[in-house]
């Protein structure tokens, strides 16, 4: 929490409103008597002293307040938001490549390579992908549809198209050694454990907020890819041990939520920040964070005005 913060004369700023309806008037044509325009005057010259008391007071006793100093459940939400399709889309990748490697057949993974987009765009989750090979696995690649206020690359409904940040794509490169078959292992719990506490944490804010929970919501789309593949290509490919974990986890996550609220346990929001951080510094995750930075950056510059 940002601590600390008073509340006096000091950084408290009163801003009259009157004359700026004066200049409004002047501009509409009302014509004011003398009196008035000595009070309108005189509410310039007090808002004019406030607004320099203002600006001083940034200037000189206002101190910055760092990001990593901010915690708050909006805070929280909106850094959750962000890192969910990373976090979910890198648990799907090291689970595929654990799997591979698992199997001795190949010396051979899957790398995510994700691309900033330039515009915005979506997913569209009704209209049929084709799914491409990568060693034993089978993927839905993204097939990124323009939308405004109807769709230009379908009939789809708005509520089937999801906004993202980036176009993911996947590669094959040579595996590497023991280590990092160790090394994915401890990420792939790390996620897991992160999962979970956002669990509790969308719990905790629903009951009182009644929003809907996008980890959830995402790890479904997950599974209906899964089920998509798998009905085309056979119960024998890999990608039903794939759709059996995230099953698996949807199941834990609505059991963890309902302990969190039978119990009343309360919302540990120091937790939350740190499995954010956690998850962040795992490397496919953070390339494609580095990603909406960079996206975010492009919508910046395309939308800023310059003021002279």
């Amino acid at each position: 929490m940002i601590e600390d913060i008073p509340f006096d004369k000091s950084n408290t700023f009163c801003f009259d409103s009157e004359s700026f309806r004066y200049l409004v008037g002047l501009e509409n044509g009302i014509e004011f008597d003398e009196n008035e325009e000595n009070e309108y005057e005189q509410s310039w010259t007090n808002s004019s002293l406030e607004c320099n008391r203002f600006l001083k007071h940034i200037c000189e006793e206002v101190k910055c307040c760092f990001e990593s100093e901010w915690q708050s459940i909006e805070h929280a939400q909106f850094k959750i938001s962000e890192i969910i399709r990373p976090m979910l889309e890198t648990t799907r990748n090291i689970y595929r490549n654990i799997t591979l490697l698992r199997k001795n057949t190949t010396n051979r993974i899957i790398k995510l390579s994700p691309t900033v987009l330039s515009k915005s765009l979506t997913i569209c989750y009704q209209c049929e992908r084709i799914p491409k090979r990568f060693s034993d696995f089978w993927i839905l690649p993204d097939d990124l549809h323009t939308f405004s206020e109807t769709c230009h690359d379908c009939d789809c409904p708005q509520k089937k198209h999801i906004d993202v940040d980036y176009e993911l794509d996947y590669q094959l490169i040579d595996s590497g050694d023991s280590d990092d078959f160790k090394k994915m292992k401890y990420d792939f719990k790390q996620l897991q454990l992160a999962i979970l506490e956002f669990a509790q944490f969308y719990a905790s804010i629903n009951d009182n907020m009644k929003l809907n929970d996008p980890v959830l919501s995402a790890m479904k789309r997950i599974i209906k890819e899964e089920n998509q593949i798998c009905s085309q290509k056979g119960s024998t490919c890999l990608n039903n041990t794939l759709r059996d974990i995230f099953v698996t986890l949807i199941e834990t996550y609505k059991e963890r939520q309902t302990i969190f609220r039978s119990n009343k346990i309360p919302l540990d929001l120091q937790n939350v920040y740190e499995h954010i951080k956690n998850i962040s510094e795992i490397d496919e995750v953070r390339e494609q964070l580095h990603i909406i930075e960079q996206k975010q950056e492009i919508y910046m510059k395309q939308y800023e005005k310059h003021v002279s």
